[in-house]
C-alpha cells in the first residue's frame, strides 16, 4: 500500500517492489499502479538447507563449529538499476528481483572459563553467496566477522570488554559510479548485478561495559565504538553513503519487581 503513495521513495532510497515496474523490452518503466499476483506471478522463495556441526567440551573450554549450505530458489534481493530524478532531487534507484542463490557459510563459537570470576567467548562467522545462473556475487552479504568478549564478575559488579573485527567484503559485485548514469555514459544489462559503492574497508571496534546489580536494581554504563572509529557497515541500508555512528555512551537503570 505504501508504494501507491510514495512511488518508490523509502526514506533515503528509491526502491521499487516486484509488482511496481515493467520492461519494454530493456527500458525500466515504473508503473503508476501496483500489479497483483493474478497479473504478475511472484513465486515464493524455496529454501533447501544442509547444516552440520560438532561440539567439543574439555575442562573449562566449550567449542562449537557449524557449517551450512543453503540453496534458495526465487531468492528476493534488492538490486541497483540506475539514476532517477524527481521533485526531491536525483537519486539512485533500486528494484527488487528474484533469482536462484547459493549460500555457503560457517560459524565458530568458543567459550572459556578462565577462573571463577573471568570468562570469555570468541565468535567467528563467514558466509559466501552467489547467484547460481551466472555465478555473480550477491549484494548486502555480511563479510567475515570476528568478535571476542571477555567478562570479569566480582560481587555485584560485572565488567566487560568487546573486541569486534569486520573484514572487507571481497566477494562483492563490480561498482558503477552514479555519475556515469547521470551523464549517460553507461548502459547496463538487465541481468547484471552491480553496486553504486565499493564495499567499506575493514574496521575494528572496541566496546566497554560496567554494570552493577543489587536486589531489584540494575545499573549499567556502556561505551560503544570507544575509539571513535570512522567506519561504514556494508549491510546498513539506512547509511548507504555515510559512516556509521561514532562513539556512543549509554547509561541505563532498571528496576524489576
Amino acid at each position: 500500500v505504501a508504494e501507491l503513495y510514495s512511488f518508490g521513495y523509502h526514506h533515503s532510497r528509491v526502491q521499487f517492489g516486484l509488482w511496481r515496474y515493467d520492461f519494454q523490452p530493456e527500458i525500466i518503466t515504473p508503473e503508476d499502479t501496483v500489479y497483483n499476483q493474478s497479473l504478475r506471478s511472484v513465486p515464493g522463495e524455496q529454501s533447501f538447507k544442509f547444516v552440520s556441526g560438532i561440539q567439543l567440551q574439555k575442562g573449562k573450554i566449550t567449542a562449537e563449529i557449524v557449517g551450512y549450505a543453503n540453496r534458495i530458489n526465487n531468492y528476493i534481493f534488492l538490486k541497483p538499476y540506475g539514476i532517477t530524478t524527481g521533485i526531491a532531487g536525483t537519486f539512485p534507484f533500486f528494484i527488487y528481483e528474484q533469482t536462484n542463490a547459493l549460500f555457503l557459510g560457517t560459524d565458530l563459537d568458543i567459550r572459556m572459563d578462565h577462573s571463577q570470576h573471568i570468562s570469555s567467548e570468541l565468535k567467528v562467522s563467514y558466509v559466501h553467496a552467489n547467484e547460481l545462473e551466472s555465478r555473480q556475487p550477491l549484494l548486502n552479504i555480511p563479510p567475515l566477522n570476528v568478535v571476542y568478549d571477555i567478562q570479569l564478575q566480582k560481587g555485584n559488579w560485572t565488567y566487560g570488554v568487546n573486541l569486534n573485527y569486520t573484514h572487507e567484503q571481497t566477494n562483492a559485485p563490480p561498482v558503477i559510479d552514479p555519475i556515469l548514469f547521470q551523464n549517460g555514459e553507461v548502459e547496463i544489462n538487465r541481468d547484471q548485478i552491480f553496486d553504486f559503492m565499493l564495499p567499506p574497508d575493514a574496521f575494528f571496534l572496541l566496546g566497554l561495559e560496567a554494570s552493577y546489580k543489587r536486589n531489584h536494581w540494575t545499573g549499567s554504563l556502556q561505551v560503544q565504538n570507544a575509539l571513535n572509529e570512522s567506519y561504514r557497515l556494508y549491510t546498513d541500508r539506512l547509511r548507504y553513503f555515510s559512516d556509521a555512528p561514532g562513539r556512543n555512551i549509554l547509561l541505563s537503570f532498571e528496576y524489576r519487581l
